[in-house]
C-alpha cells in the first residue's frame, strides 16, 4: 500500500470512452491489493452515459491497515471542454477521485456506497431514454385532456347520473346557459334531490341577482329552494328570499316565528320581537290585524318580566297551597290574566300584577275576563270570589248575580271542578229558563232546584213522579214529600 496513491492522473481525452478509462486506470494501479483492484473495477463498470441530471459524483477509499473499508467517487461539475482527473491521498480518509468529462454534454456519475444503491442505479439505467416522440404522444393526449374537460357531457346524462347516485362534476359547466340547461334538464325529471343539488350548485356560482331571477322563472326550483331552507332553519336567508318573492306575510310570520322560539334569553326575544314589528308589521297593511296583537305582546311582554321577578323576590302564602309549574313570560295575555287571577286576585287595580290592570290595559272583554277568573278561583275552591265575580248592579242600585256566560254554562263548569252541593244548587236556581234549569237541576242532580221549580209552575204530576224517583229516605226525598203534603198551594193539576 506504500504505493498506492501516486500524484495523480493529468492530461486525459474528452473523447476517451469506458475502455481507455479501464485501461488508464489498470496501468496506474497495478501494485494494488484485490480488494482495491475489485472497488476500482466497479468504478469502472458504471454507465457514464444514463447520469446526466446529477451535479457530482465522489469515491472515498479508506485504508485500514492494507484492508480497504469503503468507496466514494465524487464527479463535479463540467466547464467547457476540458476532462481532468484528480486524485488525492490520504492517510485517514481514503482517496478522492474528481473526473470531468467532455462530450458535449454534462455527465457526472454517482455514488455508490453499497451494493443496493448500485443495482438500483443499472435498473434505471436500462429505461427507455425520454425521445421527442414521445413527447408529443404525452403533450397530444394532454391537449385532448384538457379538452374534454372544457366541454362537459350533456346535461341531461349528468342528471341521469345523479338520479342512480353514481359521480358526477357539476363544476365542469361554467357558462351560465349550461347551468340553467342542467336545472331545466333536473325540472323535467321531477327529482327533488337533483333539483336542489343543481340549485345549490347555481347559488355558489352566480351572482346573486342572477340567481334570484332565474329562479323565480322556475316554481318548482323556488318551492325545492324554499323547503331546503326551512328545513336546515337558515331562516336569514329564507326570510330576504321569501321578501324577493313579494311572499311579504309569509315572511313576516317566519321572522315572527324564529324572534319567539330562537332566542336565548327573554331580553333577546323582546329585542327580536320589536325588531320584527318594525320591520314586517308596522308598515304593511295587510297585516295590521296581526300587528295590532303582536304590538300587544310586545307591550305584555315588559310587564311579565316584571312580575315574574316580583314574585321571586316576594312569595305568597297562595305559591306553597298551589306550585306554580311554569314561567309566565312568553304567555298569552289570557294565560297572563289567568296566572294573576291565581296567585294575584286581590292586588289593587293600580298595581301591573293586578287582574284588573291587566283587563284594562289589553283591553279584554268582561266574558273573557269572568271565565279566566271562574277557572282560577275554582281551582283554588274560593267561591266566595266566584259569587262575588258575578254580582252586577241592577236599575234600582240592588245588587244580583248574572254572569255573562249564563248560569247554566257555569254550573257545567263548577260541576267539573267537584263544587259542594250547595254551590250547584245556588247556581242552577239562578238560571232564568224554566225549563232550561229543570233540564240543568235533573243533569247535575240538583234536586231541590227542580223540586221548587215544578213547586212555582204548580205542577203537581211532575212533582210527583221527581219526588218518586229520589231515593226514599234522603233529605230531597223528604223536602218533595212535605211540599206535596202542604194545602196553601193551589195545584194546577
Amino acid at each position: 500500500m506504500d504505493a498506492v496513491v501516486g500524484d495523480g492522473i493529468k492530461g486525459l481525452s474528452a473523447s476517451s470512452d469506458e475502455s481507455e478509462f479501464e485501461s488508464i486506470a489498470s496501468d496506474t494501479f497495478s501494485e494494488e491489493t484485490a480488494d482495491l483492484k475489485s472497488a476500482k473495477q466497479t468504478l469502472v463498470n458504471l454507465p457514464l452515459e444514463n447520469y446526466d441530471d446529477l451535479e457530482s459524483v465522489s469515491e472515498l477509499v479508506a485504508d485500514d491497515c492494507a484492508h480497504v473499508e469503503g468507496l466514494k467517487v465524487s464527479f463535479s461539475k463540467v466547464e467547457h471542454k476540458s476532462t481532468k482527473v484528480e486524485r488525492r491521498s490520504s492517510s485517514t480518509e481514503g482517496q478522492q477521485l474528481n473526473d470531468f468529462v467532455q462530450d458535449g454534454t454534462k455527465k457526472t456519475i454517482p455514488s455508490f456506497p453499497d451494493e443496493n444503491q448500485y443495482n438500483n442505479q443499472q435498473k434505471a439505467a436500462k429505461k427507455e431514454p425520454l425521445t421527442w416522440e414521445l413527447v408529443e404522444m404525452l403533450q397530444s393526449e394532454l391537449d385532448q385532456l384538457r379538452k374534454s374537460l372544457r366541454q362537459p357531457p350533456s346535461a341531461k346524462a349528468t342528471i341521469q347520473k345523479m338520479i342512480m347516485g353514481e359521480e358526477y362534476l357539476l363544476e365542469r359547466y361554467r357558462s351560465k346557459e349550461d347551468k340553467l340547461c342542467l336545472l331545466d334538464e333536473a325540472i323535467a325529471a321531477c327529482d327533488g334531490n337533483a333539483i336542489t343539488a343543481v340549485v345549490l350548485f347555481l347559488r355558489s356560482s352566480t351572482e346573486s341577482r342572477i340567481f334570484t331571477r332565474e329562479l323565480v322563472l322556475r316554481p318548482a326550483a323556488t318551492e325545492h329552494y324554499i323547503s331546503y331552507l326551512r328545513q336546515h332553519r337558515l331562516y336569514e336567508d329564507l326570510i330576504w328570499f321569501l321578501k324577493v318573492l313579494g311572499r311579504t306575510e309569509e315572511a313576516a310570520m317566519l321572522s315572527y316565528s324564529a324572534a319567539v322560539s330562537n332566542a336565548r334569553s327573554k331580553q333577546e326575544k323582546l329585542s327580536k320581537m320589536q325588531q320584527c314589528y318594525r320591520d314586517f308589521f308596522q308598515s304593511d297593511v295587510a297585516l295590521a290585524t296581526e300587528a295590532a296583537l303582536i304590538h300587544d305582546q310586545i307591550n305584555l311582554l315588559p310587564s311579565q318580566l316584571q312580575i315574574e321577578e316580583y314574585d321571586k323576590k316576594n312569595a305568597a302564602q297562595v305559591f306553597y297551597l298551589l306550585p306554580c309549574k311554569a314561567s309566565v313570560v312568553g304567555t298569552s295575555v289570557i294565560t297572563s290574566l289567568f296566572y294573576l287571577c291565581l296567585y294575584h286576585y286581590q292586588s289593587p287595580e293600580n298595581c301591573m300584577n293586578s287582574p284588573q290592570f291587566l283587563l284594562k290595559a289589553h283591553k279584554l272583554s268582561e266574558k273573557q275576563f269572568q271565565w279566566t277568573a271562574l277557572r282560577a278561583r275554582s281551582q283554588l275552591r274560593n267561591w266566595k270570589d266566584i259569587d262575588k265575580l258575578f254580582e252586577t248592579k241592577g236599575f234600582f242600585g240592588g245588587i244580583k248575580m248574572k254572569p255573562v256566560m249564563g248560569f247554566d254554562r257555569v254550573v257545567a263548569f263548577v260541576s267539573q271542578m267537584k263544587a259542594p252541593r250547595e254551590v250547584l244548587t245556588r247556581y242552577c236556581s239562578l238560571i232564568d229558563d224554566v225549563d232550561k234549569r229543570l233540564e240543568v237541576a235533573t243533569r247535575f242532580r240538583c234536586h231541590r232546584t227542580a223540586i221548587d221549580t215544578y213547586t212555582q209552575q204548580r205542577d203537581r204530576l211532575q212533582l210527583l213522579r221527581y219526588v218518586a224517583s229520589l231515593p226514599q229516605g234522603q233529605q230531597d226525598w223528604t223536602y218533595g214529600s212535605d211540599i206535596l203534603k202542604t194545602s196553601t198551594i193551589k195545584w194546577k193539576n
